[in-house]
């Protein structure tokens, strides 16, 4: 492999990296919180971490897409390689989260930030069940996104 498809791979390895972390803290312990927060503690917490996270998920959400997808530009050449085809599927799977987040997370997002909206606690136990199931499913495809970017730089070497 030529020093560029191995610098990519490092750079999407290193950000994959840190969202596959976010996803192993999401599985180890931050949805078994979330599951047994109390209600009335939802909507604050929620607007806190959504504040952070929206802000810098604006830039690397971004970042990592463009990371992987540069990384299959510069193995094009190599289509037949297992480097590739990992690499491929890691920008699936990237693909399917930010699809995921555009249909589940982000339409709770908009909803909890919306400071004039008042929400019963069956609404809010809704909330919370969409939130959980799409962190799950999240989760498991930012660590899957991290080890299929992993085994394209193991393989093409």
């Amino acid at each position: 492999m030529t020093t560029s498809v191995q610098i990519a791979l490092f750079v999407s390895s290193t950000l994959t990296g840190f969202y596959g972390g976010i996803g192993f803290f999401n599985f180890i312990s931050f949805l078994s919180t979330l599951e047994r927060l109390p209600t009335q503690h939802l909507v604050p917490f929620w607007r806190l971490l959504d504040g952070y996270m929206g802000q810098r998920m604006k830039i690397f959400g971004p970042l990592m897409l463009l990371s992987l997808f540069a990384t299959l530009l510069l193995m094009i050449s190599r289509w037949q390689s297992w480097s590739f085809w990992l690499a491929g599927a890691a920008f699936l799977l990237m693909i399917l989260d930010i699809r995921t987040a555009i249909r589940e997370n982000i339409p709770i997002n908009q909803a909890i930030q919306n400071r004039d909206a008042t929400y019963s606690p069956e609404q809010l136990e809704t909330f919370r069940a969409t939130m959980v199931r799409a962190f799950y499913k999240r989760s498991a495809l930012m660590i899957l996104c991290f080890v299929l970017v992993n085994l394209a730089w193991f393989f093409s070497k």
